[in-house]
């Protein structure tokens, strides 16, 4: 996963990564860098995400805890179920991040 400094910056503000999540820089002209494959995993199969929405928001969410730390098809599509509403109700459009997230559909046929 590629990220702009300012997005890992922030994220490594909050805690989100941690300094050995990141692998190398992506493009230096460009301000990228690349996290690890195992922090990569754990931002599509939604870990990573939940993480953020935990420290965003004020309410502890059981539902959170329940989410499969695996990265199969079927827990990525479980945890994105999981964490679907909880972006909608902070504004995020993501009816289009599940099937993407869970790599299930055309996109996974590569």
């Amino acid at each position: 996963m590629i990220l702009t400094h300012a997005v890992a910056d922030w994220l490594l503000s909050s805690g989100v990564i941690s300094e050995s999540d990141i692998d190398g820089p992506a493009d230096a002209a460009e301000g990228q860098i690349v996290l690890t494959r195992e922090a990569s995993e754990e931002f599509e199969n939604g870990v990573r995400v939940a993480r953020l929405l935990h420290l965003l928001s004020d309410e502890v969410e059981e539902t959170i805890d329940s989410l499969k730390e695996l990265n199969t098809p079927v827990a990525k599509l479980y945890n994105w179920n999981v964490l679907l509403p909880r972006l909608r109700a902070r504004g995020v459009p993501a009816a289009d991040l599940v099937p993407a997230a869970a790599g299930v559909g055309p996109a996974s046929m590569r």
